[in-house]
């Protein structure tokens, strides 16, 4: 009877917490446009060095983390603001950048990508 009684808990804990929304696929489809534009402004920024943009795409918190080429990486905003001053620096040019056969997935409900 235990068993049956825990088996009722765990059922009944697990069918609540499903997630039973059906998102829109237009709505899908809007919410990948938004991911790549925001994706492609992690690099588009420098164009104009409009960090306002940068800012407000990046998380303003010391568990930042920046991935770079190889095995480095940036952690915190703290240290990745120090690089500001290359950035700027007027002898910084965007030349170009380009992204091709981006593929954004998104988990069932729409909340992690």
């Amino acid at each position: 009877m235990q068993k049956l009684i825990g088996f009722l808990v765990v059922g009944t804990l697990l069918f609540s917490c499903k997630n039973t929304h059906k998102i829109n696929p237009q709505d899908l489809e809007l919410e990948k446009n938004e991911i790549e534009k925001v994706i492609k402004n992690t690099i588009a920024w420098a164009k104009n060095k409009d960090t306002t943009l940068l800012y407000n795409i990046i998380a303003n918190d010391e568990n930042y983390i920046e991935v770079h080429p190889g095995n480095t990486m940036t952690k915190g905003i703290s240290k990745f603001r120090e690089a500001e001053r290359f950035w700027l620096d007027s002898r910084f040019k965007h030349v170009k950048f380009e992204t091709w056969d981006m593929h954004i997935n998104l988990s069932q409900d729409a909340t992690v990508a």
